[in-house]
């Protein structure tokens, strides 16, 4: 099954779509999920982070929105770091899928 990609664009004046079924798709939906704040969406209001605007990511809300919404990602680590120039906050977001990992 094709969603459309993340961030939405266009190629030869269609939408560009990936693969529900690829990494690239759980890469889209983890970002997403990292760049939705909790209470935003009106009818899941538990899904998203807390924003990092003081702080870190919360990473407890990234790993909660994931196992809830969306089970078959599994978070394998998180590392964050502090670019020294920009003082923006990197993350990186290690993952398998429960399909990688033979589990059922």
């Amino acid at each position: 099954m094709d969603a459309i990609a993340y961030p939405f664009r266009f190629s030869g004046g269609k939408t560009v779509k990936v693969d529900t079924e690829t990494n690239q798709f759980r890469a889209q939906t983890i970002a997403a999920a990292m760049r939705t704040g909790k209470g935003e969406l009106v009818i899941t209001p538990t899904y998203g982070v807390d924003s990092p605007e003081f702080g870190s990511l919360d990473v407890a809300g990234l790993t909660y929105t994931l196992s809830t919404y969306h089970p078959d990602i599994i978070i394998d680590r998180i590392s964050e770091e502090v670019e020294p120039r920009t003082e923006v906050l990197a993350v990186q977001v290690e993952f398998s899928s429960v399909s990688d990992r033979g589990v059922i």
